[in-house]
């Protein structure tokens, strides 16, 4: 979980980097509205595509019995965390 003050720090460095900008919300002095910005977008596409890239080369690397097998257990125990939906 992120602190308030800690999001606070993040988005003031990403702010100041250029990936995003702030403006004050009028109805609510206590909150800011947050839009990414040109360059914010494309390193959000750079960092994107690597993790694609990244992935393929670890499926990739897998035997196809393996994979399916691996998605026949995961399909599992979603239904089952389905099933088992909990309320706090």
């Amino acid at each position: 979980m992120v602190s308030p003050s800690g999001l606070t720090h993040r988005l003031t460095q990403l702010e100041r980097s250029g990936h995003i900008t702030r403006i004050a919300d009028d109805s609510d002095r206590r909150s800011s509205l947050v839009s990414i910005t040109k360059t914010g977008a494309a390193v959000a596409d750079q960092i994107i595509e690597q993790i694609a890239e990244q992935s393929a080369r670890m499926y990739n690397a897998i035997p196809a019995k393996d994979l399916e097998k691996f998605s026949n257990v995961v399909s599992l125990v979603s239904a089952q965390l389905d099933s088992e939906v909990v309320t706090s």
